[in-house]
């Protein structure tokens, strides 16, 4: 049987409150089989945080019970890829450990990261990201949450991908 989780136990707080000790905890997780391929490892996510401008890339862990489960980053131009205009802000690698998919907490994270994109920019007029177009089962999840294709499927790093976004006012 599946449990799905609620809002209290779950928490979405920035990496740089974080001590030494969660944020170890955190590059040991894992995504499903294919997902690091297309959104990294959770290491690979917490060193690019590590190496960027902060004032441009906030990173994001999800704990459920106080113990993480997953992250996200959130990047502002000149952070955020070409496509994305002035304004606007990106998701990137947003996940959650594989032991912990199928269970709600993808669109606890996904509000949350919203959220918290609200809160970090203000001024900033919309969220996007790019999406695997084989990847039904978070573009159902970001359509729940709002998010709406920007054109039509392009050639991505890895294969073709979807564009979407949402207003964040």
């Amino acid at each position: 049987m599946t449990t799905k989780y609620d809002q209290s136990r779950f928490r979405a707080e920035p990496f740089d409150v974080q001590s030494a000790e969660v944020l170890t905890e955190l590059m040991e997780l894992s995504g499903a089989t294919g997902q690091e391929e297309c959104g990294g490892t959770f290491a690979a996510t917490l060193e690019e945080w590590h190496s960027a401008d902060t004032s441009l890339v906030h990173g994001l862990i999800f704990s459920l019970d106080q113990a993480p489960v997953g992250c996200v980053l959130l990047k502002h131009p000149p952070a955020s890829p070409d496509w994305v205009q002035q304004g606007d802000i990106s998701i990137h690698g947003l996940k959650i450990d594989y032991r912990f998919q199928g269970l709600g907490l993808g669109g606890l994270a996904f509000a949350a990261t919203l959220t918290a994109a609200k809160v970090r920019w203000p001024q900033a007029h919309r969220a996007t990201l790019a999406v695997d177009a084989e990847n039904a089962a978070a573009l159902n999840l970001y359509k729940r949450h709002g998010m709406q294709e920007i054109g039509p499927p392009v050639q991505g790093r890895i294969g073709y991908e979807y564009r979407l976004g949402c207003t964040l006012k």
